[in-house]
């Protein structure tokens, strides 16, 4: 990642959409808000109806590939892609490594893969080659922090997921420290893997690599573990481009997942014609700040509607100051810029009055959260009965199964060995 961004532009604000796994991808895959694809929690179902940027870039001829974990719910479990290679590791019910190249006579088609891993995530298991790369005595442990001072949000994480009940000690938090930092160089060292097989097709210098995550994870921070809020280690993510006509630099402009999909569209129509937009998007392009232009946006939306919550969460980030509501919770604004750490509630300061103000008419005139409350409720009521009715009698899995049509493969007597055998190497004999 460090190489990549050295030859590339790194996104030093980038958010989640929402900060849990299923939702986040949805909106990245599909450049809309969770709450209005209905993606609300883990368990909710993807709709085959909402176009994603798979779709698109189908429509403008590139074959597309699926590798590795996504966290489709529902029957479809392609969602625009032409191929998927392996299945899910998380299920595909309401309960909670090939590269794509086509070749076709001289023609390559051009293609889009998307390599997914689920590291670094709980449960922080690593192996010892990654383990043994960080010195267990220098992990840095978790700022103090008084747990009475916690926010409600930040109070109900720790209750919901136990953090207030099981004991656990200094020794605990460096072991999980260490190894998701340990998990980090291992997805690292995949990444270069795919690098180096771009470098070995002779295609690095002709295609555009994107690095992102889902979500953070607390670590301990807060007294709080996994992701689900809105504070800067559960949903700023990482957010790498490299390639052809990337500039080299940072970019301080505030983004999100939201950006990712007509980003895509603009590299792969390269100033040419898009397809038309099967709905609205809330996202915009960020590839023109990529090739060293300019843009005038500097920030983004989130929303929560999970686990720990009674009501909605909703999040502005714009320039410097973000701001979090929750219809139950009293309001957060923090200026990352003087405070990194998210550590002084300015709501209240006099000097922020008016701003806390517009942010919370803001929230209003963009988000009805009531409707959105009640549409959460009536969504879980549903998933809740039809779970418990598939769960009974035989079972019908929507998981994944990868398709292996061996008679196809590699050279058959059926094909022509003089144009197989070179068809399905590369270089090219």
């Amino acid at each position: 990642m460090d190489a990549l961004a050295e030859r590339g532009i790194r996104f030093d604000a980038a958010y989640v959409n929402s900060p849990l796994c299923a939702p986040a991808r949805f909106s990245m895959l599909t450049g809309q808000a969770i709450t209005k694809i209905g993606a609300y929690d883990n368990a909710s179902e993807f709709p085959s109806q909402v176009p994603t940027l798979a779709h698109y870039l189908r429509l403008m001829g590139y074959r597309t590939c699926l590798s590795g974990k996504m966290h489709f719910v529902g029957p479809d479990q392609l969602h625009g892609f032409e191929e998927r290679v392996t299945t899910d590791i998380y299920p595909a019910d309401y309960a909670r490594d090939n590269a794509a190249r086509a070749v076709s006579g001289d023609n390559v088609q051009p293609f889009f893969m998307c390599a997914s891993f689920i590291h670094p995530h709980d449960p922080y298991v690593a192996r010892p080659e990654w383990w043994n790369l960080y010195d267990h005595d220098d992990i840095d442990m978790p700022r103090p922090v008084n747990l009475d001072d916690l926010d409600p949000h930040a109070a109900r994480i720790r209750a919901g997921i136990d953090a207030d009940a099981v004991e656990h000690t200094d020794e605990h938090v460096r072991n999980s420290r260490h190894g998701y930092y340990a998990n980090t160089s291992y997805f690292d060292s995949w990444v270069g893997g795919l690098v180096a097989t771009l470098e070995e097709t002779e295609q690095l210098e002709n295609t555009v690599v994107m690095v992102m995550s889902d979500h953070g994870d607390m670590l301990g921070e807060r007294g709080n573990w996994f992701k689900m809020s809105f504070y800067e280690r559960s949903a700023r993510i990482p957010l790498i481009m490299a390639g052809p006509g990337v500039v080299q630099g940072t970019a301080s402009n505030v983004c999100s997942h939201l950006d990712i999909l007509p980003t895509l569209l603009d590299i792969a129509s390269d100033g040419g014609e898009q397809p038309e937009l099967g709905a609205d998007i809330d996202g915009r392009s960020l590839w023109e700040l990529a090739t060293g232009g300019t843009d005038d946006v500097d920030e983004t939306t989130g929303e929560y509607t999970a686990e720990m919550t009674s009501h909605p969460m909703f999040m502005i980030r714009r320039g410097a100051h973000k701001y979090i509501h929750c219809d139950t919770d009293p309001p957060l604004l923090y200026n990352l810029a003087d405070d990194p750490e998210e550590e002084v509630n300015l709501v209240h300061d006099p000097d922020h009055f008016l701003m806390a103000a517009d942010f919370d008419t803001e929230v209003g005139e963009r988000w009805d959260s009531k409707t959105i409350r009640s549409d959460v409720l009536e969504s879980q009521r549903a998933r809740r009965t039809l779970n418990a009715a598939m769960t009974t009698g035989s079972l019908t899995s929507w998981d994944f199964q990868p398709d292996r049509d061996a008679a196809n493969e590699y050279v058959r007597n059926h094909m022509d060995w003089f144009d197989a055998g070179p068809r399905t190497r590369f270089p090219r004999l």
